[in-house]
């Protein structure tokens, strides 16, 4: 069992072996805020839940790949995709194009050939993860003001199809991958 902690910015999981419970802290942001930003920030102090988002990464949704070794969480305030060996605990982080700083990565799902697939609180998008190439892929959602922060895999087509409910606009767009785009 995993859980992201988004308030202390920590993830926590119960071993299948022995059923203890532990956590791990997220690295800090240091590269992220200015001395100044930092000042303006312990004076503000409050942020979400009476935690400083300023310096936090604040870890959301995560969902674990079924057929392989990663964890994937999304970053709420960094809009970055961390990935957790199930195993080792290393973990590696994935910043997201400058252009969408502001996407707030919100959920996550794997789908049955390890791509990591994402959804957007502020984007009107979604993305997917190659962990192969370690590369983001971005696909333009048809509505606007979406909010779709969830988001499902079928894996029962060939390529998987996407499912991604509106939270803003109250629709759900389901999104089919062409295979042969010759014809």
């Amino acid at each position: 069992v995993w859980v992201a902690l988004i308030g202390a910015d920590r993830i926590g999981f119960v071993s299948g072996r022995d059923h203890k419970y532990s956590d791990m802290s997220l690295p800090p942001l240091a590269e992220e805020s200015s001395p100044k930003d930092r000042a303006i920030g312990e004076r503000l102090g409050g942020g979400w839940a009476g935690f400083t988002t300023l310096y936090m990464h604040g870890p959301r949704r995560m969902w674990a790949d079924p057929n392989g070794n990663f964890m994937y969480v999304g970053e709420y305030w960094t809009s970055r995709l961390l990935r957790i060996d199930v195993n080792t605990h290393e973990m590696k982080e994935y910043k997201l194009p400058p252009e969408y700083r502001f996407a707030y990565l919100y959920d996550i799902a794997v789908d049955k050939n390890h791509m990591a697939w994402i959804s957007f609180a502020n984007a009107d998008q979604f993305a997917k993860f190659d962990p192969y190439t370690e590369k983001f892929t971005f696909y333009q959602l048809p509505t606007r003001d979406s909010n779709a922060r969830n988001i499902r895999v079928d894996n029962s087509t060939d390529p998987p199809t996407i499912i991604l409910p509106y939270t803003g606009a109250n629709k759900i767009a389901r999104v089919q991958f062409r295979t042969n785009t010759a014809r």
